[in-house]
C-alpha cells in the first residue's frame, strides 16, 4: 500500500488502522520489487505531485498480471475528474464527513472495503 496527498488525521488513523492489521506501507517506488497494491489518494488530486504519482501507479499496474485499487478519500459532494485507468484497477472512494470523528470513520470505511461497497 502507497499514500499520496495531504496527510490528515482521517488518514493518519486509515494507516494507523492498516498497519494494525498487518498491511504494509511499500511506498510509490514504481521500480522497488515491491510494488503497492493499493494507491491511497487524499487532498487535491489534481495537484502535479499526485498527479504524477497516480500516473506512475496506474502505468505499473496497467504491466502487473496483479489487479490494484486506488482509493481516493474525498469530501462528500466533491466532483474531480478521475484518471482513465485499465481494467485492471478498481477505483473506490472514501467519502470524509465533516464533523464525524474520525476514529469512527476509519471504521466506516475499513467495514466498507471489506464489504466492497467503497466502489467508485
Amino acid at each position: 500500500m502507497a499514500f499520496v496527498g495531504e496527510t490528515s488525521e482521517a488518514v493518519a488513523k486509515l494507516r494507523d488502522a492498516l498497519s494494525g492489521a498487518g498491511v504494509l506501507e511499500v511506498g510509490i517506488a514504481i521500480g522497488a520489487a515491491e510494488r503497492p497494491e493499493i494507491l491511497v489518494v487524499s487532498g487535491d488530486p489534481e495537484a502535479a505531485a499526485t498527479r504524477d504519482a497516480v500516473m506512475r501507479f496506474i502505468d505499473a499496474a496497467a504491466a502487473s498480471r496483479f489487479p490494484s485499487e486506488i482509493w481516493w478519500l474525498r469530501c462528500a459532494g466533491e466532483r474531480r475528474r478521475l484518471p482513465e485507468v485499465t481494467r485492471r484497477i478498481q477505483l473506490r472512494r472514501l467519502d470524509v464527513r465533516p464533523g464525524v470523528d474520525d476514529e469512527a470513520l476509519v471504521r466506516r470505511w475499513i467495514t466498507g472495503l471489506r464489504r466492497g461497497q467503497c466502489v467508485i
